[in-house]
């Protein structure tokens, strides 16, 4: 299986990392379906930007609003975020690091593809080895799990 990653050195991934912050815009066709997203958000926490988002159904699931990206509702308030973060290089680094980190410890493929699996098992009726029906986890929002360490 191919791997569909940008290479460190990639133009787009160096651009992403120089960025100080980093603005996720998502469609109303993701934003509003609970669950549902573009790989945008992981593209961004996973170089290590700090992220300034509109609201997404369901964001809570893979980060922790507030600690690993700020989510902002209009125009004023996402302005006043770009200046409070750009007025606070820890925090804004801090924000990317943690978020970094939630991707490296639990959304990376590696963490993601058991999930995958178990949901076409069970659309095509396979079953695991033991013969128990094959069930996909399902995913507390991150104020539930325990915390990323660091």
């Amino acid at each position: 299986m191919r791997q569909w990653t940008v290479p460190i050195g990639h133009p787009h991934a160096r651009a992403i990392s120089a960025a100080r912050i980093n603005l996720n815009l998502t469609r109303r066709a993701h934003a509003t379906v609970e669950g549902s997203s573009t790989c945008r958000p992981f593209e961004l926490a996973a170089s290590g930007a700090a992220i300034v988002s509109n609201p997404h159904a369901g964001i809570e699931r893979w980060f922790e609003p507030g600690n690993e990206l700020v989510v902002v509702d209009d125009t004023e308030t996402a302005l006043a975020t770009y200046h409070e973060l750009l007025d606070d290089p820890a925090r804004r680094a801090e924000m990317g690091r943690r978020g970094r980190q939630r991707v490296e410890s639990e959304l990376a493929w590696e963490h993601q593809k058991g999930a995958y699996v178990a949901v076409f098992d069970e659309l095509v009726g396979r079953s695991s080895a033991s013969g128990r029906p094959v069930v996909p986890p399902q995913r507390q929002p991150v104020s539930e799990r325990t915390p990323v360490k660091g």
